[in-house]
């Protein structure tokens, strides 16, 4: 399974989010991806962007579950080091 690569970090800064997603655009037209998918939410009225490309239903599904698969990997981390305090 692969590793999700976070864009930034948590509080970081906007131009991080910027040259992060730019590296991202370089990768792409370098032929890098075969399938991706992505989700933002809007600052400004906290709707959420989702897109893919090259990415069938089970292929999103799959992308997705690797990012899912992180998200609890970090709950489990942030709960036992509160719980070992």
């Amino acid at each position: 399974m692969g590793k999700v690569v976070p864009l930034f970090k948590k509080d970081g800064p906007q131009i991080e989010l910027v040259e992060k997603l730019e590296e991202i655009i370089t990768l792409a037209k370098e032929g890098y991806f075969t399938n991706f998918v992505f989700a933002g939410q809007r600052v400004t009225d906290g709707d959420v962007t989702t897109a893919f490309a090259q990415a069938d239903p089970p292929k999103r599904t799959e992308l997705i579950a690797h990012m899912q698969v992180e998200v609890v990997s970090d709950m489990i981390e942030t709960i036992y080091v509160v719980e070992r305090r």
